[in-house]
């Protein structure tokens, strides 16, 4: 996902949303925001996610993680920054959530897709670009 896409309309969504909830699904995960229309917002996470709280990682798969992931229910966005590997939200308590922008040997075109009050939003697995 480079900046020119919708990287910057992704930012502006999701800055100071709560995220209201978590579903673990075999082997990604849905994290759902309060929305600002009836139904809530949504994106959902094929690539490798890793959470950081107080310096310590924990990465999709490990003990810890999913507790770290949950403990964030309920915390507003206060950051989002992206480069040319990763995506990072940071939230209000400092805990920073961050997943790749690559899946290495998966043929599946997206690393993520999210749904913000109908605004659809994929990223895309940059592994697979040319």
């Amino acid at each position: 996902m480079s900046e020119g896409d919708c990287t910057p309309v992704f930012k502006a969504l999701v800055k100071n949303r709560r995220l209201t909830g978590v579903m673990f699904i075999h082997s990604w995960v849905t994290l759902i925001f309060k929305g600002e229309e009836k139904s809530d917002d949504v994106i959902t996470i094929y690539s490798r996610i890793t959470v950081e709280k107080l310096k310590r990682q924990y990465s999709i798969g490990e003990a810890g993680f999913r507790d770290k992931l949950c403990e964030l229910i309920g915390e507003s966005i206060s950051e989002v920054s992206s480069n040319k590997t990763h995506f990072t939200f940071v939230f209000k308590n400092k805990t920073k959530l961050q997943f790749e922008l690559s899946i290495p040997d998966d043929p599946c075109p997206e690393v993520a897709f999210g749904d913000f009050g109908g605004q659809l939003i994929a990223f895309m697995n940059e592994w697979n670009e040319d």
